[in-house]
């Protein structure tokens, strides 16, 4: 008898599965909420305890993520395993983000660096190192998240910089791009951002919702400055793109691009003043660098005349760059 029940278990579980699998796949959420915690709670399926919290959360079940995970934390040998599986934490920290609770969203993103350096540093080559630096790099970001929402734009720059260096993660990259494109905790960057968008437009990241959305974002924003920034205008470019986004589900409307290129007013080719007049800032940051160097230097030389030299030219240059990022923006 015995044997036979575990029999039936295992046609049962296979079924449940198969459903699961189904939900997931067509976005409902909330059965497969259903289905897995009944692997989970009825059939202890182990390994299923990773994926509900992620389901929860799927299904807006945020309340569900902190009791269930918060529950399982508390028991001393789950405890152990969730030190070496950080991915319940940044689910954790995503529920607590969704309900307003940003300390506690930080708290839990933390959780996930410090273990994950902590794995790192106990052993450097280890076979998973990318995936460690991966999960480094997906908390970073997440609190970035936090304080790009809170307008905290510095803070959240340091955050995506931080993530982008532990690995090429496009979220972070992203919303380097995004900053860039509008100033926000860095000078306002265009070249930047259309290099980084560039990269990003034509990926094919498949069912991967987040990484479409990224794709998504840089098509329009891309989009967009070729239609509305002075120097990069381009209709086919605008057009090109505007059209891409809307085709991967941005909320844009045929009439709204129409509209959008109708404005558009192609900008002359670059000539070699307006090209030095874009790389003129790059000059004078090198120039300023350069003389705050050789200041010190005659500073600390006994060159007091050399000295004052260097802060007169420091000051026109400095002057000098204000201006024409002005001209530039304008």
């Amino acid at each position: 008898m015995p044997n036979e029940k575990i029999e039936q278990n295992k046609v049962i579980v296979e079924e449940l599965e198969k459903d699961l699998k189904s939900c997931k796949e067509n976005a409902q959420f909330n059965k497969a909420v259903e289905i897995c915690e009944k692997l989970v709670f009825e059939y202890d399926y182990f390994g299923y305890r990773f994926e509900l919290p992620e389901l929860y959360n799927r299904a807006n079940l945020y309340g569900k993520t902190i009791d269930f995970l918060n529950s399982w934390m508390a028991e001393a040998e789950n405890s152990e395993i969730l030190l070496l599986m950080t991915s319940p934490f940044l689910f954790l920290g995503d529920a607590y983000f969704k309900i307003g609770n940003t300390v506690k969203a930080i708290e839990s993103y933390n959780i996930i660096i410090s273990l994950e350096e902590e794995q790192i540093k106990k052993i450097p080559d280890r076979a998973d190192i990318n995936d460690k630096k991966l999960m480094i790099a997906i908390a970073n970001t997440r609190i970035g998240e936090v304080y790009y929402k809170g307008n905290n734009f510095i803070e959240a720059r340091k955050c995506f910089q931080s993530a982008s260096q532990s690995a090429p993660y496009i979220v972070a990259i992203c919303y380097i791009a995004h900053m860039c494109y509008y100033g926000q905790a860095f000078e306002k960057d265009i070249e930047t951002a259309i290099s980084i968008y560039e990269d990003i437009v034509d990926a094919d990241f498949g069912m991967d919702e987040e990484f479409t959305n990224c794709v998504k974002k840089a098509n329009y924003e891309l989009g967009m400055i070729f239609a509305t920034e002075n120097g990069y205008k381009d209709k086919e470019k605008a057009l090109l793109r505007l059209n891409k986004a809307k085709e991967l589900g941005h909320k844009i409307t045929d009439s709204e691009i129409s509209s959008i290129i109708k404005n558009i007013v192609d900008d002359e080719p670059l000539n070699d003043n307006s090209c030095s007049a874009k790389r003129l800032p790059m000059v004078l940051n090198v120039l300023i660098i350069i003389f705050i160097a050789v200041g010190v230097i005659s500073l600390f030389g006994g060159s007091p005349m050399l000295f004052w030299i260097c802060i007169l030219l420091l000051i026109i240059f400095i002057i000098i760059k204000k201006i024409v990022n002005k001209i530039n923006k304008n």
